[in-house]
């Protein structure tokens, strides 16, 4: 069987068409085989790759597989697609989203490589490759928002619900997250605000949903119904069916 990591080759000693040494196949020496990297153009002519060295590991597996060379590296470069179809379905189709709703934005430094593939398999009709793709990570960290996260376990059901236990950690959760606020507000700019949620599931199910506490902590047994119902849209969202 053909794998594609998850073990990498980094920077050092990097892809075998970087002449520092490397000597396994990389989809990167897959991409300069089939001709979707330019050797002669890699980071704006500043770095000539070696497109011998790249035939050379490709061919060595393309002989393990008894498969031409060609068709080897483009299987490469398929099944790294594949993988990164599959883990973007997770995180949309396996959620109740739909993958066809969506933009793709490429990033990383192969970003251009993969994302018409991934778009045409998941429906998507947009695509968008920025101008800062080769370090949107790191672009990134520049815009995103500051997130951080606290909970606190305490396990009741919605016909028994534990108003005092749940509004003590609840009331626990917001002292934490307030100080952090307020010990970061000198540094950041912008407003700060803080999200609610429970992890809620149907009696003998294994796995739990993220429901957010839109109304805030319930108080009464109105606020309870008010959650459970917010609760089965969740469910049907992620899985097309609820059970009242």
């Amino acid at each position: 069987m053909l794998h594609v990591g998850p073990q990498s080759a980094r920077s050092d000693p990097g892809p075998a068409c970087y002449s520092r040494g490397g000597n396994s196949p990389t989809v990167t020496d897959a991409a300069v085989v089939v001709g979707y990297i330019d050797p002669n153009a890699f980071l704006g002519g500043k770095m000539a790759l070696d497109i011998g060295a790249a035939r050379r590991v490709i061919g060595e597996l393309a002989k393990q597989l008894g498969r031409p060379l060609e068709e080897t590296a483009y299987a490469i470069l398929n099944l790294s697609s594949e993988k990164m179809i599959s883990a973007i379905s997770d995180i949309t189709i396996s959620e109740g989203l739909d993958p066809r709703e969506s933009v793709v934005v490429g990033g990383g430094g192969a970003a251009g490589l993969n994302i018409l593939a991934i778009a045409r398999e998941l429906g998507c009709e947009r695509v968008i490759l920025p101008r800062t793709a080769g370090a949107l990570s790191a672009c990134g960290m520049q815009f995103t928002d500051i997130v951080l996260s606290q909970s606190i376990s305490v396990q009741t059901n919605s016909k028994k619900f534990a108003f005092d236990e749940v509004a003590a950690v609840v009331a626990e959760l917001e002292a934490r997250l307030q100080e952090f606020a307020d010990r970061t507000s000198s540094k950041l700019s912008g407003k700060s605000r803080m999200q609610l949620s429970v992890e809620a599931r149907y009696s003998a199910q294994v796995w739990e949903l993220e429901v957010p506490l839109a109304a805030g902590v319930p108080k009464t047994p109105d606020d309870v119904a008010a959650l459970v119902e917010a609760f089965h849209g969740v469910h049907e969202r992620v899985y097309s069916v609820a059970d009242r």
